[in-house]
């Protein structure tokens, strides 16, 4: 695993308070987060490549990626899918530290929500 990449995980799971549990599932990690969430992270520096998924049961919520389709999108290739089905231009730039921080933050949002209401 890219060392970068490595840090910024640890990062993540140390300052996200809803973390239960980090699985290396051999091509990807996977963050297990309360309430049947779990956050997939897939990030090789060799290929340049990246994705990040928010995923609660069998239903993808939220997904950042640099797949290079969506080429009319601002900050081409990296996009973000909403929960909604539309995919825009995300602020992430193929650097784990950078990118984890901002898929820290709206997963961070989106999960005191849900907690909130229940």
């Amino acid at each position: 695993m890219d060392p970068e990449f490595e840090r910024a995980l640890v990062h993540f799971i140390t300052v996200c308070p809803y973390v239960t549990a980090l699985r290396d599932l051999i091509t990807k990690q996977r963050i297990e987060l309360q309430n049947d969430y779990v956050l997939d992270c897939y990030y090789n520096l060799t290929l340049g490549k990246y994705s990040y998924t928010l995923v609660q049961g069998e239903k993808r919520l939220i997904g950042w990626d640099n797949a290079p389709h969506h080429t009319t999108l601002p900050n081409f290739p990296h996009h973000v899918h909403r929960p909604n089905g539309v995919v825009e231009a995300s602020e992430l730039k193929g650097e784990p530290w950078h990118d984890l921080e901002i898929v820290f933050t709206e997963v961070n949002t989106l999960l005191a929500t849900v907690s909130e209401n229940l």
